[in-house]
C-alpha cells in the first residue's frame, strides 16, 4: 500500500509540474505561479502563509515532518522542481534577482533530496545540480548551500553532518 500512495504521489507530482512547465511555455506566468501555489497546497501539503519568511531549514521540517523516507524525498524533489520553475517565470520577466532566489532554493532541496534519501529511481522531475548552479553563476551561495554542493561533489553526506543548513 505505501508503494501505491508513493507511485500515486509521483504521479500527481508530474501532472502537475507539467501543467506549471505548459503555462510558462505558453507565455501564460500568472497561471503558472497560480498551478505552483496549488501544487504546494494539494500535493505538498504547504501555503503561501507557511511560506513566507521561512529559511530552508523550517521549510524542509514542514515539508519532510512525519513521512516515510521516499516520500520526503520525492516532496524534497518536487519542491525543487517547482522552484526551478518559479526561477524560470521570473527570469522570464526579467526579475533575475528573484529568479536566483528560487534557483537558489531549488538548488538547496535538490541537493537535500540526493543526499539525505534513498537514491534509487528518483522521480523524472528531479532538477539536475550542474544546471541549477549555472544558473546561479555570480550569485555568491551561502556557505551551508556551498557544504551541500560539496558533499554532493564528494560522492555522499559527510557521515558527522545532519547535511543540513
Amino acid at each position: 500500500m505505501r508503494q501505491d500512495y508513493v507511485l500515486r504521489l509521483i504521479e500527481q507530482l508530474i501532472h502537475a509540474i507539467a501543467q506549471v512547465v505548459l503555462r510558462r511555455e505558453m507565455g501564460k506566468p500568472e497561471e503558472a505561479l497560480h498551478q505552483v501555489l496549488l501544487t504546494l497546497h494539494h500535493q505538498l501539503g504547504l501555503d503561501i502563509a507557511q511560506l513566507t519568511g521561512l529559511g530552508p531549514e523550517e521549510l524542509h521540517e514542514r515539508l519532510t515532518r512525519g513521512e516515510p523516507l521516499l516520500v520526503a524525498r520525492d516532496k524534497c524533489l518536487a519542491f525543487a522542481a517547482l522552484n526551478r520553475q518559479v526561477g524560470l517565470i521570473y527570469l522570464d520577466q526579467g526579475a533575475v534577482d528573484t529568479a536566483r532566489t528560487a534557483f537558489h532554493l531549488g538548488l538547496v532541496f535538490t541537493l537535500r533530496g540526493r543526499l539525505e534519501y534513498p537514491a534509487e529511481s528518483r522521480p523524472p522531475f528531479t532538477p539536475e545540480v550542474s544546471e541549477l548552479v549555472g544558473r546561479l553563476q555570480g550569485y555568491d551561495l551561502p556557505p551551508s548551500t556551498q557544504r551541500l554542493l560539496e558533499m554532493h561533489d564528494g560522492g555522499g553526506v559527510d557521515p558527522g553532518s545532519t547535511g543540513q543548513g
